[in-house]
């Protein structure tokens, strides 16, 4: 249950700081059939950017980008076209971005464009 707690406050930290950067949020834990969750959806000029959000208290257990893999991008880029079929929305580009959450510190780190 904390794991829980902590996610939804590292993604309601993620919302403020793409907010905060200009991107207009269109969805937040989109569910994709079976290809899973994408935390959030948003927009900014034009490009729709899907987002995996990773929240840890501390360092001790390595950072959060590290658990972000070629599965879960994978399973991110299917959702993603499910969102894009089912939504229909217009946008010039689409891309998966990464936002890694250190609550200990407060710091937010954005990894734009991620893949492998």
């Amino acid at each position: 249950m904390k794991n829980k707690i902590r996610g939804k406050q590292g993604e309601h930290l993620a919302v403020e700081f793409l907010e905060g950067k200009g991107f207009s949020i269109l969805e937040t834990n989109y569910y994709a059939s079976r290809y899973g969750e994408i935390d959030i959806i948003a927009k900014k000029d034009g490009i729709i950017v899907f987002v995996e959000v990773k929240t840890r208290t501390t360092l001790s257990y390595g950072h959060p980008f590290e658990s972000i893999n070629a599965q879960k991008l994978s399973k991110m880029q299917k959702a993603a076209f499910y969102y894009l079929e089912e939504k229909k929305p217009k946008y010039k580009a689409i891309r998966l971005d990464g936002i890694a959450v250190i609550l200990s510190s407060d710091e937010i780190f954005h990894l734009e464009n991620i893949s492998f």
